[in-house]
Formats: C-alpha cells, sequence, structure tokens
C-alpha cells in the first residue's frame, strides 16, 4: 500500500460515514468499514477490484468513460448534486445513493476520494410522501419560487388529462389560459413575497387548460412549504365544474321561479276575467232557464240552454289550454326521433277539417315526402296545430282564396318550417305580446284562449329553437327553425329526400 493511504488509513476508519479511495485506474485501494457494511463486502474484500463493481450493471460499461472525465477536470462534487444515483450491493441489490466526489494529489499519484450517503430512509419516505400525495382525490401540483412544476400527483394527470410526468418543469402558466397568463405570473410573484396558506373559494374566477385548449372552472388552495431551505407553493386544484354547472341549473330554476310566478299572476287575472265572467253569465242564463221552463216558455228556453253550452264549451276550452302548458313541462323526458313532417301536415288537416269547412279555407302542404326532422314529435305535433288553426280561425273573409301554406327550407342551421297564411293579419301594437301567455289580439269575435302561441314558443324553446313572424293586413307568416343536429348534445340530423 501507498505510503500516503497507511498513512491517513486510521483517519479514514474514524469517519462516521462510508468512504473508498479509488486511484487513476479505477481501482479501489481505500475503503472503510463503513463501505463494507453498506455494500455487503468483508473487511479488505473491495480493495483492488474496480469502483464499477459498486455500480448498477445497466450503467457500468460507461462509468470508465465518465470516471475518466471526472479526472481529467477533477473538481469538488458535493452531496446532492448531479443525477440519481444507485449502488449495486455484493448480493446484486440495489440502493439509492448520493456521492460527494474530491480528487487528492500527492507524490504517490492523483487519487478520487468518494464520500457514500445510503438514502434508502430517506427515498421510502419520498415514496410514501408520494403515495399519500397520489391517494389524495384532489389534483396537487407543488411549484419552485420560477413558477416550474416540480411535483404533482396522478388526480393532476388525470384532470388535465396528460401523460405521467408530463407536467413535471412546466411553467404552471401553461395551465391556465393565455389571456390569464400575463397578469397570473404578477399575482404569482405577489404572493411569492408574501405567502400564506389561501383557502379554496377565495379570489377571482378561474380556469384551467388542456392540452386540446378546451377551458374548465377550477378553485385552489395554495399552501406556502420551505423545503430544503426554498420555499415552494403547494397548489391543490379542484376542478369544478359540475358545481359550476348546479349553481347555473339554480340560476335557470330561479329564473323559471320568477317567471311561472309572473304567469301565475297573470293567469289569477284572467282567470277572475275569463273564467269570472262568463261563470257569472252563465249563472244568469241558468236562472233565466229555469224561469222559462217554469213558465213554459220552450223556445226561450231552448235559446238560453245553447247559449249557455257554448259558454261552458269555452270555459272547457280555456282550462284545457291552461292544463296544455302545464303538461308542456312534463314533454322533455320524450325520445327524440325522425319525425315525418310531410304526414304530420296531412294528420293535422284532418283532425282540423271540421274548422277549414267552416273558414272556407286550404291548406297548402308543400312540405317534400321524406323530411324527418330528428325532434319530439309531441312537440312538433302541437307547434303545427296551433300554427295551422290559428292561420284557419283567423282567415279574411273579405278574401276570395283564402289559405294555410306549409314548406320548408334546408339550412345551415337547421331546417326552416315556413306556416304562412293570408288572413286578418296580428296588429303591429300587438306584436311585442304574441308569444305571452292569455294574451289576444286582432279579431277577438274569434273564440280563443291567449295561450295557443305562448304554447308554440314554449315547445320551440324546449326544442333549442327559434321562431319568429312577419305580420301585416296581407297576412302571417311564421318562421320555425330547428336544430339540424336535434337539440343540444345529440348527433341525430334533418334528413330530407329527393
Amino acid at each position: 500500500m501507498e505510503p500516503m493511504l497507511e498513512q491517513f488509513r486510521s483517519a479514514f476508519e474514524a469517519v462516521p460515514a462510508a468512504v473508498l479511495v479509488v486511484d487513476e485506474s479505477g481501482i479501489i485501494v481505500l475503503a472503510n468499514a463503513d463501505v463494507n457494511e453498506l455494500f455487503g463486502y468483508d473487511t479488505g474484500e473491495l480493495v483492488g477490484q474496480p469502483i464499477e463493481v459498486l455500480v448498477p450493471e445497466d450503467v457500468r460499461v460507461g462509468h470508465p468513460e465518465l470516471r475518466e472525465a471526472y479526472q481529467a477536470l477533477p473538481h469538488r462534487r458535493t452531496m446532492g448534486s448531479g443525477r440519481d444515483l444507485f449502488g449495486v450491493t455484493k448480493t446484486g441489490r440495489l440502493i439509492p445513493v448520493e456521492i460527494g466526489l474530491n480528487s487528492v494529489h500527492s507524490t504517490d499519484g492523483s487519487y478520487s476520494v468518494a464520500s457514500v450517503l445510503d438514502m434508502s430512509a430517506t427515498v421510502a419516505e419520498q415514496e410514501r410522501t408520494r403515495r399519500a400525495i397520489d391517494a389524495t382525490g384532489s389534483a396537487m401540483v407543488m411549484i419552485d419560487g420560477k413558477g416550474k412544476i416540480v411535483l404533482t400527483n396522478n388526480a393532476a394527470y388525470e384532470m388535465f388529462q396528460v401523460p405521467d410526468g408530463a407536467l413535471l418543469g412546466l411553467s404552471i402558466e401553461q395551465l391556465i389560459p393565455e389571456r390569464f397568463r400575463r397578469r397570473h405570473v404578477v399575482y404569482r410573484t405577489s404572493y411569492s413575497a408574501e405567502p400564506s396558506v389561501r383557502n379554496m373559494g377565495l379570489g377571482r374566477d378561474l380556469f384551467g387548460l388542456r392540452p386540446d385548449g378546451s377551458e374548465f372552472p377550477i378553485e385552489i388552495g395554495l399552501t406556502p412549504i420551505d423545503q430544503d431551505g426554498e420555499r415552494v407553493i403547494m397548489a391543490t386544484v379542484i376542478d369544478i365544474t359540475e358545481r359550476v354547472r348546479s349553481e347555473q341549473e339554480i340560476v335557470r330554476q330561479n329564473e323559471d321561479l320568477t317567471r311561472l310566478n309572473d304567469e301565475l299572476t297573470q293567469f289569477a287575472y284572467s282567470a277572475s276575467h275569463d273564467l269570472k265572467a262568463p261563470l257569472t253569465t252563465l249563472d244568469g242564463i241558468l236562472t233565466c232557464l229555469n224561469e222559462d221552463i217554469a213558465e213554459g216558455n220552450l223556445e226561450e228556453a231552448v235559446t238560453n240552454a245553447e247559449r249557455a253550452k257554448a259558454l261552458a264549451k269555452r270555459l272547457a276550452d280555456l282550462i284545457e289550454s291552461t292544463l296544455g302548458l302545464a303538461q308542456a313541462e312534463s314533454y322533455d323526458a320524450a325520445d327524440f326521433e325522425p319525425v315525418d313532417l310531410n304526414r304530420l301536415v296531412e294528420e293535422t288537416r284532418s283532425s282540423l277539417g271540421s274548422l277549414f269547412e267552416t273558414q272556407g279555407v286550404d291548406l297548402r302542404n308543400d312540405v317534400p315526402p321524406g323530411c324527418l326532422p330528428m325532434t319530439q314529435q309531441i312537440r312538433l305535433r302541437q307547434i303545427m296545430e296551433n300554427l295551422i288553426g290559428n292561420g284557419a280561425k283567423y282567415s279574411d273573409t273579405a278574401k276570395q282564396d283564402r289559405y294555410v301554406e306549409v314548406t320548408t327550407e334546408i339550412e345551415a342551421e337547421g331546417l326552416r318550417i315556413i306556416v304562412s297564411d293570408n288572413g286578418l293579419g296580428i296588429p303591429s301594437e300587438s306584436h311585442d305580446h304574441v308569444f305571452k301567455r292569455f294574451r289576444r289580439f286582432g279579431n277577438h269575435s274569434v273564440e280563443g284562449t291567449g295561450v295557443g302561441l305562448a304554447l308554440v314558443k314554449q315547445h320551440v324553446d324546449r326544442l333549442d329553437g327559434e321562431i319568429t313572424f312577419t305580420s301585416s293586413t296581407d297576412g302571417t307568416t311564421f318562421e320555425v327553425v330547428l336544430p339540424s343536429s336535434g337539440p343540444i348534445d345529440r348527433t341525430s340530423q334533418v334528413e330530407l329526400s329527393s
């Protein structure tokens, strides 16, 4: 053994750490008791063996090149620097290690002194921490002082829909929409200067960004952590898409309740006017009827009986229309299916036949065979019956050729259904109230409840469609556009054969 090594043998043995010395050719010339214990060798067994005996087999071939590079430019390397390292024991077991290197020169030559630290306990603790973080249902992202992601858990990869490991090293700003990034850097820098625990739900509305460009609402809780003298920030991220959807649904329901409350008030007024007045009249007619019968005036009794019957029918129609409005809310669960529009118009012709005969109105069905909008049949039927029925009911008897015409057009937006007539038209001052409930306009000598067009509007809205109209003394045209793919989130399409 070289004189220098013999001189320092006792000093190396006294070091409370695993230390070994390697000569310029990579041969171990000194290994203290801690090294032997760490790698499972007997005293003196490592001396004379190449250092590669302690290097894992998968990197053993390239290790001499790395060793020679270090010897060419020797420098002090402290613990914790460089790559993750592993040593291999005599039995072949891999152990995580950290290695500190220093070079020593003497008259005997140059040597490399390596101190080896067993990191098994630390790695095991890190693994337990990793498992604990991965077991957390919430996404967790740790960033360093520069905003780089240094740690994530499985939930984060699932939330942002990226492969494992794909988030590490990214800037945290890459996970938020571009329009927020510049200000986020300011927020992050300000927070790092004065960090504090920030609970969920505080601060601005936030959004996450996935690689496909889709955005989703999130909440973030922030916790500053001092780690190895460096301050990092652990962010707990919650996808609140469902909560936002629920809140929006609550807002929608509240708006519906407000609307229904307004309609109920409107209905109460209509009931007091359109129901109470006819009932009072009916009571008077029936009183007269009793008197006619008592006096034997059968002709007048028959007249009063007919008047009572007509009033009873008007009341029944009003009640039936009101029930129709209530029932329309329950059709949402009905199936969407291809509906033969041409056939539906013909069925409407049949069901309203007496009205067309009485009014002397011709129904022109210009819907081509095979027009099959994907929709709810019960809603489309009521839309067509009301629009076609109104066209016939409010016909202009002063015109010789009275008609209601139904045509269709295929557009990018969907299927356009056009119902036009040359009837009385709707007065311009009533245009703003056409689709409101219990509102009537135009010729009030024609029987009606003021519910039909409100019901049409309700059905069109439920089908995610649109309805518009134009009207003058020359007639009225209603246009209903049903989306080409049916309602929102449905994929069936409108079909039209030649």
